[in-house]
């Protein structure tokens, strides 16, 4: 049997098993070694499974360490300055140990790259080098050092030229030792000095893909993070993390603002901001968070996200539209998506893309009670908070409209999707195209032309007939997955126990509200 790289069996069951490098652990969660069970005895299908893992982790591995690589092009200023006094030292020791052993030789020269100077000549070499057209001795010494410590920096970058003028100023204070010894004067060396591996200059943008390796985020919040920070950058351009203060933050917060956006989009930018620090406090890129005290804007009225709760006029409009009286839906509706869309958002309190990416396997019973699950599992699947995986209760009036039997006319059609017409936008929602269809239909056909009130209006209708039915508050934060302030709440299993939420559902009644005569599609 051929050996395969990374393919051992273990019993009778083949694995995937492979030795990871220090330098790309922390993308295997600190792992020196990675074992995966390939769920087969079968030689040709885990060489199969066995090669796509390897393939998966190789190109893991590569781009990782082009993305270190390319941080690499930046030295800390400290790094510079440590460089340049090392070669200031390293020069001193040898021009002392030249003069031990140095016989005959002439006890008033100095050598400098192999070439022999007076002080004074040497001196005014190196004062030449703040004249125009000549570059000088300095750019010569630096390649040479950094070619004799291994270190790769480009003669056109910043750092090379910042790390000529420390050598230079270095060259000159160490003249003054070594005019000493030329004129007699016994002067030591100092200790030699240790250079540490160079410590690369990050940015906020560089921390993105740590921050996904430790948090392996989903698509929707990797987006919130890159605008975050493509917003910080437009702010603070090559501002790099070390020199980030908390002023910075705090000019960040007020530029946000400013641009108009709404407070809670503000926060949400300043929390990327916050948690990407943490990952450089973690990694002793800083050593500490300076975002961390910075409150973001308090939200008020004016905010443009300011919603508010459809009132029993509004909904008496919207099921009597045309939808709900019998009429073709147009193309923007995507289906069944614009008849079933508001009744869930009214009855359920979910948020419109939760509703939009609901899954046929995400529809269960249990002990006779229906409910649908809101939560991560598909890779199109996403939700705002941890809180918001739940199991939410299919309300009756729900049942009777047919919903279950739509669901499963989609079962016998082969469909995956609750609304299968939905694709997601450029952003990666579903809900997004048929969102504007929702609006400029509640806009045109509807005649609800407040601004205030959008889709979301039916999650704040919800929540305020929940408290008219005096269902409990931590009932109905449940349904909605919204946190709730009460820490004994975070304990227990995760998920809410079913009874109660099937019992607020059965409370759950919108007073004035007749749908007797929508007209059901199934």
């Amino acid at each position: 049997m051929p050996k395969v790289p990374n393919l051992r069996l273990r019993g009778r069951k083949y694995w995937y098993h492979r030795y990871i490098p220090n330098d790309v652990r922390e993308l295997f969660d600190e792992k020196e070694q990675v074992w995966i069970n390939l769920q087969t005895s079968d030689f040709t299908e885990a060489k199969a499974k066995c090669l796509q893992f390897t393939l998966e982790h190789d190109q893991r591995i590569a781009e990782f360490r082009q993305g270190q690589a390319a941080v690499a092009s930046f030295f800390t200023d400290e790094y510079i300055s440590s460089l340049a006094e090392a070669w200031a030292v390293d020069w001193l020791r040898q021009d002392e140990q030249h003069r031990i052993g140095a016989g005959a030789a002439d006890p008033h020269l100095v050598s400098l790259l192999g070439i022999t100077h007076t002080p004074q000549s040497l001196r005014s070499l190196l004062m030449l080098e703040t004249k125009e057209g000549w570059d000088g001795l300095s750019p010569f010494i630096a390649s040479d050092w950094l070619a004799r410590q291994s270190v790769l920096m480009p003669r056109s970058s910043d750092a090379f030229k910042t790390l000529c003028y420390r050598i230079r100023q270095a060259a000159l204070q160490a003249l003054e030792t070594i005019r000493l010894r030329t004129e007699g004067v016994p002067v030591a060396s100092p200790a030699p000095v240790k250079v540490a591996a160079p410590k690369a200059k990050q940015f906020i943008a560089d921390l993105i893909e740590p921050w996904k390796v430790r948090q392996k985020p989903k698509d929707a919040s990797i987006r919130e993070f890159d605008r975050a920070v493509a917003r910080f950058n437009e702010k603070h351009p090559d501002l790099a993390v070390c020199d980030i203060e908390s002023v910075h933050i705090v000019e960040y917060r007020d530029w946000l603002t400013g641009q108009g956006l709404a407070a809670a989009t503000v926060e949400k930018h300043m929390n990327a901001i916050k948690a990407l620090l943490g990952i450089a406090v973690e990694r002793n890129v800083i050593k500490h968070n300076p975002a961390s005290k910075i409150k973001p804007p308090k939200a008020s009225k004016d905010d443009g996200d300011a919603r508010e709760p459809f009132g029993l006029s509004d909904l008496k409009l919207i099921f009597s539209s045309p939808i709900y009286r019998g009429g073709e839906v147009s193309e923007g509706g995507k289906g069944e998506a614009a008849f079933w869309l508001p009744l869930m958002g009214l009855f359920s309190g979910a948020r419109e893309e939760e509703l939009c990416q609901l899954r046929l396997d995400d529809f269960r019973e249990e002990e006779g009670v229906h409910y649908y699950l809101i939560r991560r599992k598909h890779k199109e699947q996403d939700t705002k908070t941890d809180s918001s995986v739940r199991r939410v209760p299919i309300h009756r009036e729900l049942i009777r409209l047919g919903l279950l039997r739509y669901v499963q006319t989609l079962r016998t059609r082969g469909e995956e999707w609750l609304f299968p017409l939905l694709v997601p936008d450029v952003k990666g929602n579903r809900s997004g195209n048929w969102s504007k269809w929702f609006h400029r239909y509640l806009r045109q056909t509807i005649k609800i032309t407040d601004s205030a009130l959008v889709f979301h209006s039916f999650r704040h209708t919800f929540k305020d007939v929940c408290r008219e039915c005096l269902i409990p508050e931590d009932v109905h934060d449940a349904l909605t997955g919204h946190t709730n302030a009460n820490v004994s709440r975070s304990y227990g299993s995760g998920l809410y126990p079913l009874l109660p939420l099937v019992d607020a559902m059965d409370r759950f009644s919108v007073r004035g509200l007749d749908l007797s005569e929508v007209v059901s599609r199934h």
